[in-house]
């Protein structure tokens, strides 16, 4: 058995002994060594420390991430909204939805509760879900529970204010429609009365009578148009009325704002939890690449296959000093300071003569 750290000095070697493998009948072997699962997992226990750190490294990241980024707190509040006529069920309350994240709603709701962020940025904090065809719930995220619960309180004040203004705005110009179509219908008969009045004045004739008996027919036409749309105007405004009255005390909150559950302690546990594991997997995953791509042998079946023939015998390191020089060890030179460090990475094999 013979151990020598420099090739160049060795003196002639015989022949490996034994059953030697060509090389080109093993190549695959030696592939399928290199990734094996125990190729992977000798690897991973050899480089542990990195990617132990690197799962530290995610855990403290994510805790800091707890730390600038504190949980949001929630509040939700029901209303139970009654709409009219409409023309599919669930067609208002999606209107009614639309106006909750409308920018009048939350402008109104951000100065009843004196914020100083912009409206935009408050109307980015709540979402507003049809429950059914006449429940809404809205939802508010803020700093605090009781904030949440203020915020979502005002939100729905604000909400239901806002809708009452626009019923009664609505019903407001409905009646000035109506009234627009009165007053013409009254201007039109108090004229056909004007041009009668016009033709009594005149001298008898045939073709005043003629004139005189189609202005009183068109009199009479037009009061009767004028009497049935009062009536008719009357009778829509007071349905109106009713109907905006009904919206108005029919649309309340149904359940008052109160806050979600909210765990204490779990973004605290799933921030650096979440952190940890991805760290921990990306440390696993660079290793893993790192040692498939690398052409370093470390286990003297990577070296056998490497070799083409089989090692019967492998030492650990071999450690040669570089200042107590031996007679049966040489000393490191220029020369061979190479092979001497590369010493470490490869086991020294021996075979028999």
């Amino acid at each position: 058995m013979r151990l020598s750290p420099n090739t160049d000095t060795d003196p002639p070697e015989r022949g490996w002994g034994g059953d030697f493998t060509p090389p080109e009948d093993t190549a695959a072997d030696f592939t399928a060594g290199l990734t094996s699962l125990g190729f992977i997992r000798a690897a991973l226990r050899r480089n542990r420390r990195a990617w132990c750190a690197m799962a530290a490294a995610g855990f403290l990241i994510g805790l800091a991430v707890y730390v600038t980024s504190p949980p949001v707190y929630q509040a939700s509040t029901t209303l139970l909204l009654t709409n009219g006529p409409e023309p599919q069920p669930g067609a208002a309350v999606a209107d009614d939805q639309t106006i909750v994240q409308s920018i009048p709603v939350a402008r109104l709701a951000s100065q009843k509760l004196g914020l100083q962020e912009s409206v935009s940025s408050f109307l980015g904090s709540y979402a507003a879900t049809p429950v059914t065809d006449r429940a809404l719930s809205i939802v508010v995220n803020a700093p605090t529970s009781d904030e949440a619960v203020r915020r979502a309180s005002a939100l729905a004040t604000a909400f239901l204010h806002y809708r009452t203004v626009q019923l009664q705005a609505q019903q407001n110009q409905l009646f000035r429609s109506l009234d627009q179509q009165v007053n013409e219908a009254r201007q039109k008969v108090s004229s056909i009365k004007g041009e009668i009045r016009n033709l009594l004045a005149q001298p008898a004739s045939p073709a005043r009578r003629i004139q005189l008996t189609n202005l009183r027919t068109q009199e009479g036409q037009a009061s009767s148009a004028l009497q049935q749309l009062q009536q008719t105007a009357d009778g829509t405004r007071a349905d109106s009325q009713a109907l905006t009255t009904t919206q108005v005390t029919g649309s309340y909150v149904l359940n008052a704002a109160a806050p979600l559950a909210h765990s204490r302690y779990r973004h605290l546990i799933l921030y650096p939890l979440v952190g940890g594991i991805l760290g921990l997997v990306l440390g696993l995953g660079l290793v893993t690449v790192r040692a498939l791509i690398s052409d370093r042998l470390r286990r003297r079946d990577d070296i056998a296959r490497a070799l083409g023939a089989p090692v019967r015998l492998s030492v650990g390191r071999v450690h040669l000093s570089r200042w107590r020089p031996s007679r049966r060890r040489p000393t490191a030179t220029p020369a061979n300071s190479r092979h001497l460090i590369a010493l470490p990475r490869v086991s020294f094999a021996a075979t028999s003569a």
